[in-house]
């Protein structure tokens, strides 16, 4: 995931900034790394200095290439090793006195409700009846989630408050579209329609589910210029290989990169030409813009 993520940023970098300004990024990057713990160091380092593909006729000797990646390898296993240990010495002296309760999976937010591996977010507290309601019911169904307790994030809370409009948790998210709380949860299942939602099948919903998820309209999610430009135009957000593309103003927003509102078909063209080349690239079309879990 790490090793993904630097190639994603540098390619990005790459095709966008010009070398004087990486090269500053890469002085500004080594200066950070002499000041983490070894540990993190010897786990990042040899991504981050990883040196881009070569060409064939230039490739050095295939043994030494093999033998560089297994001792990298070996040192970030090293790496990891220690740092579980750390972190397991950490939770071992955490531990709660005997007798205490506790609420195993309740964890603080990170990044925005779009910005993890989970789906489906559930925001409320582990002592709370309705929040346990929700997590009970997500796992019947047996549909993974993530749950964040509120009283550790007064700002998620102020924030999710002003953007649902409900001061009452939990608040249930799904693909970064708020579903309510426990009792519109409870009653998607018994419509038959939490099923539907989770395979993204919107025009099959019913009334109520739309009343309930706020949608008012159905799209068609096919990547052709057309329908980019179309959706993009009406404020949808379009997320390829993790990176969302968006109209803000006169601007268009692409791998992280404003461009004029003029190049919003030349945008459109590079996503269906990469989607193209590449049918297994990840797309995500979304309606509304992401909760940010960190302002």
């Amino acid at each position: 995931m790490l090793k993904e993520l630097i190639r994603r940023a540098r390619e990005v970098a790459e095709k966008h900034l010009p070398e004087d300004v990486r090269a500053r990024g890469r002085q500004i990057a080594d200066g950070v790394l002499e000041r983490v713990p070894e540990r993190v160091r010897a786990t990042v380092e040899p991504y981050l200095h990883e040196e881009p593909d070569e060409a064939p006729d230039e490739a050095p000797d295939e043994p030494r290439r093999a033998k560089a990646e297994e001792e990298a390898e070996e040192e970030a296993a090293r790496a990891r090793e220690s740092a579980d240990v750390d972190a397991g010495d950490r939770a071992k002296e955490a531990e709660p006195a005997e007798g205490a309760v506790t609420h195993a999976g309740w964890a603080p937010a990170a990044g925005n409700v779009r910005g993890d591996e989970y789906r489906v977010v559930v925001f409320g507290a582990p002592d709370d009846p309705a929040s346990q309601r929700a997590c009970a019911l997500l796992q019947e169904e047996e549909i993974e989630h993530r749950i964040v307790d509120l009283r550790r994030e007064p700002k998620t809370a102020n924030q999710l408050a002003s953007v649902t409009g409900n001061m009452q948790y939990p608040y249930i998210y799904i693909d970064g579209r708020h579903w309510g709380s426990d009792g519109d949860l409870e009653s998607l299942r018994a419509l038959g329609d939490l099923a539907k939602i989770m395979a993204r099948k919107f025009d099959a919903l019913s009334d109520e589910a739309r009343r309930i998820g706020g949608v008012h309209e159905t799209f068609d999610d096919a990547l052709t210029v057309e329908n980019i430009t179309d959706r993009l135009g009406k404020g949808h957000i379009l997320t390829v290989d993790g990176l969302d593309c968006w109209l803000e103003g006169e601007r268009v927003f692409h791998e992280g990169v404003p461009r004029p509102i003029s190049e919003l078909d030349v945008v459109a063209r590079e996503i269906v030409e990469r989607y193209e080349a590449d049918p297994d690239l990840e797309t995500q079309w979304r309606f509304e813009p992401a909760v940010d879990l960190n302002h």
